[in-house]
């Protein structure tokens, strides 16, 4: 609850209380997981989810934390195991996925593009599987199977929306799919509602960025971005995705991107 309410550091020194009144309670290390994730601090994050598995080794979710924490990192080799150990647990279409964004991210494009495929047959009514297959298939040099993709992730997210309309994560969802099918004024219209439904959110103003950057805006997708760095947004994930390439060629990005790592680790060192 203080994570989600915007209080990394209280939820940080609540986690670290039940770590040491029950160590050897798996749940404990993946409450502090959770907490050194929500406030950017990746590594952390890792440590604790790793001391899940072993406590819990058939607990499939710490596995696929245990993964997460490490790309988000920017360890693609290290989480590409953990991932590939909670599908044999339990079949996933997160860890499929995210399975799929390691394969991709390492130039294996036709291992990202099956197993984007499988995590889309496990869950077909997910919209941000969908873009990533796009974005797969794309790369690969496919340009009508992604913009398929693309349209098929706007009707998702928008169904999705449906539900509940101020949902962050859908409308960057659409946005992004919108700004990659060159539908321009739509795309900055709902990230504009991506931004206005979670407005201190790290992922929504990555968004932001990312349709700023499609667009071709790239001083102002520059500028959100080291917002989105500040809140937490992972340096690693800037400095891998494809879809920043254009504000990666501009002379700030590189100072941009040293600070947040820099003020990463000074926090680390600060909570540790």
């Amino acid at each position: 609850m203080l994570a989600g309410a915007g209080e990394p550091e209280a939820a940080l020194e609540q986690a670290r209380q039940a770590v040491a009144v029950r160590p050897d309670y798996a749940e404990n290390h993946m409450t502090l997981g959770w907490a050194h994730y929500s406030a950017g601090r990746f590594g952390e994050a890792a440590t604790a989810y790793r001391r899940a598995t072993e406590l819990l080794p058939d607990y499939a979710w710490a596995f696929q934390m245990l993964g997460t924490s490490l790309m988000m990192r920017g360890d693609l080799e290290g989480a590409a195991a953990p991932y590939r150990e909670a599908i044999r647990l339990a079949p996933d279409a997160r860890a499929w996925a995210n399975l799929g964004y390691v394969y991709y991210a390492q130039g294996r494009l036709p291992d990202a593009v099956r197993a984007y495929e499988e995590a889309a047959r496990l869950e077909p009514g997910s919209g941000t599987i969908r873009r990533s297959l796009g974005d797969a298939r794309g790369k690969a040099g496919d340009a009508a199977g992604a913009h398929e993709d693309w349209r098929a992730a706007v009707d998702l997210s928008r169904a999705a929306l449906k539900v509940n309309p101020r949902d962050a994560r859908q409308l960057k969802n659409m946005a992004i799919c919108l700004a990659k099918l060159g539908e321009r004024e739509e795309a900055l219209k709902v990230a504009g509602r991506a931004l206005e439904a979670s407005p201190g959110s790290a992922d929504a103003r990555y968004g932001v960025a990312v349709v700023r950057a499609l667009l071709g805006d790239t001083e102002v997708a520059l500028a959100v971005l080291g917002e989105a760095l500040e809140l937490g947004a992972s340096p690693a994930q800037a400095e891998q995705d494809d879809d920043l390439a254009a504000v990666r060629a501009l002379s700030g990005f590189r100072p941009l991107l040293e600070k947040a790592k820099t003020a990463h680790t000074k926090e680390v060192k600060r909570a540790s």
